[in-house]
């Protein structure tokens, strides 16, 4: 199946080719592995996602998935990863 991967950086890549039945959590474990640099989308304490990240399915954010990251992923699908902008300061 093929997953479409948005993000607010470069992750080198805009398609996942996966197989098999694969849920969110499995697929940004496989996205680790493919995308260059040292990000981990999941927290390997919690097996949660990481507090740095935001990811949604077809536009629905993660806490609004009713199966979370267990939710299954379909062909076709868009998943986008977003890194959180910390703000702050004096204005």
């Amino acid at each position: 199946m093929k997953i479409k991967v948005t993000s607010n950086f470069d992750l080198g890549l805009q398609t996942l080719d996966l197989e098999g039945r694969v849920s969110l959590r499995k697929m940004l474990h496989e996205l680790n592995k493919r995308v260059p640099g040292d990000l981990n989308f999941i927290d390997s304490k919690t097996d949660d996602l990481d507090d740095f990240y935001v990811v949604s399915v077809n536009g629905q954010e993660l806490p609004f998935l009713p199966q979370k990251l267990d939710t299954e992923l379909k062909d076709g699908d868009e998943v986008q990863v977003a890194i959180v902008s910390f703000g702050g300061g004096d204005r």
